[in-house]
């Protein structure tokens, strides 16, 4: 009743995640009502006990659903966030909530879920005025990274002797987490007019290309991979390399065989392999005078803050860019990132409706990849990228619909599409997928960004 007409936030559960998130929101909109529900599982934590003394937190130690939101004032937004640890169980409570509230505008809800199955079933219920998000924390980190320093990858490029264009040489060790996330989103998020992408990836296991062809299957084809020959296709080299173990004298030598590397990420699974494979390969590159950008996972929100600007015994920097920490990872910004979703949305437009946007994961996370791109094309001055439409010349507006073409033939094929005569998303095939030349004309049109 308190907190009737004030916009809320609502958690299925208090978790670390939900508690970092939660204060998030607090600084962001300091007026609104955060709601948390279920057993509290850190009770004796001390984030949780500071939280839980401001005064605008809400706790019902009752099941998300058997409370009374229903009561809540129309006009005021109300977010669920499903951020459980269990994520068949937070699938499961998505359902009720959108059959609860379908019918209630100015109603979201943030369903986080890594899997498949739960984009599927999600995607499949009706949610009427409800707006759905489902939550990947692989993607969305990945996508976090590249919108906040995504830039310094064209900028940190080195030039090719003898050639205009300048190399993006970028290394991701480990494919069973957010590394594959990264080598996939790394294929059509490097796709710019003068530059040239080399992607390598190591993993420990010995199928991690098998993993790989198996989610994106065009991906990797000689067809598509290493062709820089058309400027209306997708170019990128991508090279992986599997059965290397970090720390091994073999792993250092496949990397010292790459070369020039302007890049590296690096998400083995282990917070503590990641932070010794970070600090040993820096060491190892400066030997060879060679100070790529590297950028390493850790989620322990404790370590980050100890490892914040760490130096060896000589006070020299190892210059290592630590990511994905809990406190760091779940705030406003990265989980609704609405700015970003705005200019998806005004992308989308073009040729779809808002609720189609907001109903088909497939639709709002094409937009979302489109917009994050045109940013690059920006910031790396394509020309004609920072005009509207119409007030471009007709060389530039060729010259972007054949970049953005590049960048959407990648981003499809890392989704696992191929091409075929039909589209059909069941079986994820695709008539576009050709070289920019192939498209009719009104298709060529559709790329105008």
């Amino acid at each position: 009743i308190i907190r009737y007409k004030k916009d809320m936030f609502v958690f299925s559960e208090v978790n670390k995640k939900s508690i970092a998130l939660g204060k998030s929101i607090l600084e962001k909109y300091p007026d609104s009502a955060v709601v948390y529900t279920g057993k509290t599982i850190y009770a004796e934590d001390e984030e949780c006990g500071g939280i839980f003394g401001n005064r605008k937190i809400i706790y019902f130690s009752k099941d998300m659903l058997s409370v009374k939101f229903g009561f809540h004032s129309k006009k005021k937004e109300i977010r669920f966030f499903v951020i459980g640890e269990d994520e068949a169980k937070n699938v499961k409570q998505s359902l009720n909530v959108i059959e609860l509230f379908k019918d209630r505008a100015n109603t979201w809800a943030y369903v986080f879920s890594n899997k498949i199955e739960g984009e599927i079933i999600l995607s499949s219920v009706d949610k009427n005025l409800l707006k759905l998000r489902r939550i990947s924390d692989e993607r969305t980190l990945i996508h976090s990274i590249l919108q906040e320093k995504g830039e310094q990858l064209f900028k940190e490029a080195l030039p090719i002797e003898g050639s205009k264009d300048k190399l993006i040489s970028a290394l991701v060790i480990g494919l069973s987490g957010c590394g594959a996330e990264m080598t996939k989103t790394l294929a059509w998020f490097g796709q710019m007019c003068n530059y040239k992408l080399e992607i390598t990836a190591i993993d420990a296991l010995c199928d991690a290309k098998d993993r790989i062809a198996a989610i994106s299957p065009d991906l990797l084809k000689e067809e598509y991979n290493g062709n820089f020959t058309d400027d209306g296709e997708a170019q990128y080299k991508i090279d992986i390399k599997e059965g290397l173990t970090p720390g091994t004298a073999s792993f250092y030598e496949e990397i010292e065989k790459i070369g020039k590397i302007t890049y590296i990420f690096i998400d083995t699974g282990d917070d503590e392999e990641n932070i010794g494979t970070a600090i040993q390969i820096r060491s190892r590159l400066t030997k060879n005078n060679m100070s790529p950008r590297i950028q390493a996972v850790v989620h322990d929100s404790e370590r980050i803050k100890a490892l914040k600007d760490v130096k060896n015994y000589s006070g020299q920097s190892y210059d290592i860019d630590f990511v994905g920490d809990v406190d760091s990872f779940y705030t406003v910004d990265n989980i609704m990132n609405s700015e970003l979703e705005a200019e998806a949305l005004a992308r989308h437009m073009k040729w779809g409706s808002e609720d189609v946007f907001w109903n088909f994961e497939y639709n709002r996370r094409s937009s979302i990849a489109s917009a994050l791109h045109r940013r690059m094309k920006i910031a790396c001055g394509v020309p004609g990228a920072n005009k509207a439409v119409a007030d471009r010349s007709e060389e530039e507006k060729i010259n972007l619909r054949k970049l953005e073409h590049r960048r959407w033939n990648a981003y499809m094929r890392s989704e696992g599409y191929t091409f075929a005569e039909k589209r059909n998303n069941l079986a994820k095939t695709h008539n576009c997928l050709v070289t920019f030349d192939k498209l009719t004309r009104e298709e060529q049109e559709k790329d105008d960004d």
